[in-house]
């Protein structure tokens, strides 16, 4: 059984995101897990049936929309209707952006799906990017927020959503961020073991070896 909603359920009491259209799953009954109005579990899908990402083409991450919540041919697929969690991808080797805007590596995205619990999600803090540089033990974190340059007046008698009403059940949502925009990298070669964290859940880890443009 599943129930749509329109809503910005992705970061319920953080600043901003556009609303999305979110297919949630109640719990406990079979059914295939939708997402943005698609199947999550899709032919382009490049994780094992455990959720372990697999390697794909570096130059497939170049086509990726950066900071956008389309599925993508890099998109993790849901191991399971009844799977709650994070998954990540990302490529094995990036550039740094250039620093003086020239043209070049745009960013590095870190392809990403997650099927989580809508009351773990109201009391979570932003989806979290962090970086360990694996060589030097350094630990780099991002939130993943953007200011709405036009946000909506809530309606004077509008309630807050009240997560005790959404119990047992979940929504689920692509993401597809520039690690780059949100976690400060310092401009040095570096291979960092990178992770996102949401809702209480920690995704799996990938490794990208980056350089200098």
């Amino acid at each position: 059984m599943l129930l749509r909603i329109s809503d910005a359920v992705g970061r319920l009491g953080h600043s901003v995101i556009a609303s999305i259209t979110i297919i949630v799953v109640v719990t406990g009954i079979s059914a295939s897990c939708v997402v943005d109005g698609q199947p999550v579990q899709s032919p382009g899908a490049r994780t094992t049936e455990s959720g372990v990402s697999m390697k794909l083409d570096d130059q497939l991450f170049d086509k990726v929309p950066l900071n956008s919540r389309e599925r993508t041919v890099c998109s993790p697929t849901s191991p399971s209707p009844k799977w709650r969690g994070v998954l990540i991808q990302a490529p094995q080797h990036a550039a740094l952006p250039s620093s003086d805007g020239k043209k070049g590596a745009t960013g590095i995205p870190i392809c990403g799906l997650y099927t989580l619990d809508i009351a773990s999600i109201a009391t979570s803090t932003p989806l979290t990017l962090v970086a360990i540089d694996a060589q030097r033990g350094e630990t780099f974190r991002g939130a993943v927020i953007d200011e709405d340059p036009s946000p909506e007046v809530p309606a004077p008698n509008s309630k807050p959503l009240d997560p005790a009403q959404y119990q047992g059940v979940a929504t689920s949502s692509y993401f597809n961020p520039d690690l780059t925009r949100y976690v400060m990298l310092p401009r040095r070669p570096a291979v960092y073991e990178v992770f996102a964290e949401y809702g209480g859940a920690v995704s799996n880890r990938v490794t990208i070896q980056v350089v200098l443009p």
